[in-house]
C-alpha cells in the first residue's frame, strides 16, 4: 500500500475538462510555479519531459528520484506521484488515453529501447531503489523539445489534418525516445538495459520454443540471477512473462479471426492445444471456444 495520502485523482472526465480534451492526446507545459506538487494519480497515461531546471519526483511509496533537464519517464494510469523540492524545473507532459488515441506503433516494439522505456522503466519504480529513468544529452532533448514544439501547434491551432499531424508527431516523439534509450543502454550496463533486449525477444518470438537459458543468455547473467532480476523488476517469472504474451495473442485472435482453435494454439506457441485450453481457462476464467462465442455475440452487426 502507499504511504502517501492521495490529494488528487484525475479521471478521464477531469482529462476532457481540460482545454483541448476532446482529442485523446495532448501537450502540457509546466513552469516551476504550475507544477502538480500535491500527490496524485491519473487514469490514463502521462508521458514527462524534463526541459528546464532541477527537482526531485516522488512516487507513492516515498522514494525520491533525482530530476534533471533531458530525463524522460512514463507514468502509467494509477501511479501515484508529485513533485517536490523545485529549482526553475519546467515539465512538458505528453497525455493520451490509449484506448482513444487508437495510434498504431506497426514495429515499434522491436526497437531497442521501446520496452525499458514503456514497460521495464515504469514498474521499476515501484520495485527498484535507483532512478535510472532516461537522460537525453543537449542534443537529442532539442530534437524532442522541436517535436513537442510542433506537437502543441498542431494540437492548439489545428489546422486541417491537426489530428493526423499530432498524433503522426506522437509516434515520431516514441520512436525518438527508444532509439535514445537504445543508445544509452550501448554507453552502459544496468538490469533494464539487459532486460529490454530479452523482452525484445520474447516478444519477437513468442511463437517458437524459448528456454530460461537462453533469455539468460542473452542478458549476459546467470540462470539464477536472471530468474531473480526479472522477477524483481517484473513481478514475475520470465515462464509466466511468456505464457501472458502468448495468451495475450490467442485472445486477439479469437477476437479478430476465424482460425481454428488448433491452428491459434501453434500460432501463438502452444504446442499442445489441450494445454492452450488449460490455461487460457485459467486466465479467463471460460474456454477459447466460449470466449470466442460470447465476443462474437457481444459485436454489432
Amino acid at each position: 500500500m502507499p504511504n502517501e495520502t492521495i490529494d488528487y485523482f484525475f479521471s478521464r472526465e477531469n482529462y476532457r475538462q481540460m482545454p483541448g480534451g476532446d482529442w485523446p492526446i495532448q501537450v502540457i507545459s509546466y513552469a516551476e510555479d504550475r507544477t502538480l506538487g500535491d500527490v496524485h494519480y491519473h487514469d490514463f497515461f502521462e508521458l514527462a519531459v524534463i526541459t528546464g531546471g532541477h527537482g526531485v519526483y516522488r512516487d507513492g511509496e516515498g522514494r525520491n528520484y533525482q530530476l534533471v533537464p533531458g530525463n524522460v519517464f512514463l507514468l502509467r494510469p494509477g501511479m501515484i506521484h508529485y513533485y517536490v523540492e523545485q529549482s526553475h524545473l519546467q515539465v512538458t507532459n505528453i497525455l493520451w488515453i490509449e484506448e482513444e488515441l487508437g495510434m498504431a506503433f506497426f514495429d515499434l516494439p522491436q526497437c531497442p529501447g521501446y520496452h525499458a522505456l514503456f514497460e521495464l522503466e515504469p514498474q521499476s519504480h515501484s520495485r527498484v531503489r535507483k532512478n535510472r529513468s532516461l537522460v537525453l544529452n543537449t542534443d537529442q532533448l532539442t530534437e524532442v523539445e522541436g517535436i513537442l514544439r510542433r506537437m502543441q501547434y498542431e494540437l492548439s491551432v489545428r489546422p486541417p489534418g491537426a489530428r493526423l499531424a499530432a498524433t503522426s508527431l506522437a509516434g515520431l516523439l516514441f520512436t525518438t525516445l527508444c532509439r535514445a534509450y537504445a543508445d544509452a543502454s550501448e554507453r552502459g550496463d544496468n538490469e533494464l538495459f539487459r532486460l529490454d533486449r530479452v523482452i525484445a525477444y520474447i516478444h519477437k518470438n513468442y511463437k517458437n520454443p524459448i528456454r530460461r537459458v537462453q533469455l539468460a543468455r542473452l542478458a549476459a547473467m546467470s540462470e539464477a540471477n536472471f530468474y531473480r532480476v526479472f522477477h524483481r523488476i517484473l513481478g514475475c517469472s520470465p515462464v509466466q512473462y511468456l505464457l501472458d504474451i502468448r495468451l495475450k495473442h490467442a485472445e486477439e485472435l479469437l477476437r479478430n479471426s476465424n482460425a481454428a482453435l488448433p491452428e491459434i494454439a501453434l500460432r501463438t506457441g502452444f504446442s499442445d492445444s489441450n494445454y492452450f485450453g488449460l490455461v487460457f481457462k485459467r486466465r479467463y476464467g471460460i474456454s477459447p471456444h466460449q470466449y470466442r462465442l460470447r465476443k462474437q455475440s457481444a459485436s454489432p452487426d
